[in-house]
């Protein structure tokens, strides 16, 4: 049995990083670029099983603080799709421990299910040939990757919205509610946009996210969600993106790793309040709902790309927050595409 985390989106990437103790047992180090225990949930690595139809995999994840272990006590197994299967951990400290079965092959192991930056690519890829969704490279990273600007082709419409996912690199859930909507378009259900213009950015940063960082753009780089550097290629790009399109409204996908709560920031408390009970009538009330900005990790107006915008063009803003413990890949995707449409009934009716 082999572990790595030495490929594009791995964390940790440092082979001395991933101790073997035994033909089956590991111990792991994760990486994290600013040590910021707020955002220090990140580990994504394969292991290669060969030895038999399956094996039991003993591993010891070491964060080297225990402030937040309670929400790194699992690891999701699985490859690129939707078979993620969820694995509970003992907390022992500063370490978090695991035993579970492994099959025969390649399986990723990852605290939340992986969207890599291979992943985005193959999503805009999808887009090219589609008569619904135009594309416009925004620009490239100071690492080459690319940032895609997506839009439905509703020009003439007076309401543009602007959906964004992926400022915190290791913040996944984003990345599958904009493929759900992407794929609602792609397929032909486009009549809950007849009355809207959307842009989407499916990932606002790319090169935190190959490097398997938490927060950053880069070691000792931008966070993208609060930045107002116009020094920093990235964040001027997008900055601009907001001049040109000027949107009326942002909506802005994140997860927390808080298990029994969704989060909304930054709209109207009778707003906020009309949306959660318009999606728990859809079916997404099986948790509660943080609603508002006077939380100790939420400051009380938006910042970065969504405080440019309100600041500049009087953009309503809004965050979510979706955690993953309790969902899969398909509910996530229902959960992107009912919180659209959610909000254009808001805006529209």
């Amino acid at each position: 049995m082999h572990i790595t985390g030495s490929f594009d989106g791995g964390n940790p990437q440092e082979v001395q990083s991933i101790v073997s103790t035994g033909p089956d047992s590991f111990v792991i180090y994760p990486f994290s670029e600013d040590e910021d225990p707020g955002y220090k949930f990140r580990l994504d690595v394969k292991v290669l099983q060969e030895e038999a139809a399956t094996q039991r995999l003993k591993l010891r994840i070491h964060w080297k603080d225990e402030l937040y272990n309670k929400y790194r006590n699992h690891l999701f197994a699985g490859n690129t799709g939707l078979d993620w299967i969820c694995h509970s951990g003992i907390i022992d400290g500063e370490a978090v421990c695991f035993e579970f079965e492994l099959p025969l092959g390649e399986t990723h192991l990852t605290l939340n299910p992986k969207y890599d930056y291979e992943d985005y690519l193959n999503l805009v890829q999808r887009t090219e040939h589609s008569s619904d969704i135009s594309r416009k490279l925004i620009t490239k990273t100071d690492e080459d990757r690319e940032v895609w600007l997506l839009a439905t082709d509703n020009a003439g419409t007076d309401l543009r919205i602007l959906l964004t996912a992926r400022a915190h690199p290791y913040e996944t859930a984003g990345s599958y509610c904009i493929e759900g909507i992407l794929e609602e378009i792609l397929d032909g259900r486009t009549e809950f946009i007849r009355d809207v213009q959307l842009f989407l950015i499916p990932m606002l940063c790319p090169d935190g996210v190959s490097n398997g960082l938490c927060k950053l753009s880069s070691v000792g780089g931008e966070d993208i969600a609060r930045s107002h550097n116009r020094g920093d290629r990235l964040v001027s790009s997008l900055f601009s993106v907001i001049d040109e399109i000027k949107p009326h409204f942002i909506l802005d996908f994140h997860n927390w790793m808080l298990p029994d709560r969704n989060g909304l920031f930054y709209e109207r408390p009778g707003w906020m309040r009309r949306f959660v009970r318009l999606m728990n009538q859809k079916g997404h009330g099986d948790r509660d709902w943080i609603r508002g900005v006077n939380k100790i990790f939420f400051s009380r107006q938006p910042a970065g790309l969504k405080g440019y915008a309100k600041d500049r063009y009087a953009t309503r803003c809004m965050t979510v927050e979706y955690p993953w413990l309790g969902r899969d890949v398909r509910q996530m995707k229902s959960l992107g595409i009912d919180t659209v449409k959610t909000l254009i009934h808001l805006l529209t009716k």
